[in-house]
């Protein structure tokens, strides 16, 4: 009788976990729908602000995609170590930790600097110095774009 019992709860319990992972998967499917949008509109955005010519563009993106890989992890670096000195700070960790913490979060905004300067030969060697000014005129409008399209449609609004 133990056993059955026994059986049927590990059977229940799996059973209520399907949709559970069903969901996250949903969850990821829409996420990687949305980054997808997200990059075809920032792409448009960009060769339209920039100007580029379809040479150019046939060299930039692939340079582009590089560069952004980079700032990627490199922002990752940098919001991890931002955490870790706001959570120093709040837990009173002592100046030691706090220093420490403090010098991670400084050297993780000098490496996504150091990212622009790297690789701001590569975008000289396709484009003039105009089109790489806007470029990163154009990344910013377009962040503040988005800023904006988010706070005016919050996530959950618009829901099928």
């Amino acid at each position: 009788m133990n056993r059955i019992i026994r059986t049927l709860c590990i059977a229940t319990l799996l059973l209520a976990a399907v949709p559970v992972f069903a969901q996250n998967e949903r969850n990821d499917h829409r996420r990687n729908e949305w980054r997808e949008k997200m990059k075809a509109e920032k792409i448009g955005f960009l060769t339209s602000e920039i100007g580029l010519t379809p040479d150019e563009a046939k060299s930039f993106w692939p340079v582009y995609e590089m560069v952004e890989k980079a700032r990627e992890e490199a922002t990752r670096q940098f919001f991890e170590a931002f955490r870790a000195l706001e959570g120093s700070i709040q837990e009173q960790k002592g100046d030691a930790v706090i220093s420490e913490a403090l010098n991670a979060y400084l050297a993780a905004n000098e490496n996504l600097n150091a990212i622009d300067r790297r690789y701001i030969g590569e975008y000289r060697r396709i484009l003039s110095s105009e089109k790489i000014a806007r470029l990163y005129f154009a990344e910013e409008k377009f962040r503040r774009n988005q800023i904006n399209r988010l706070g005016a449609n919050p996530p959950g609004n618009n829901r099928k």
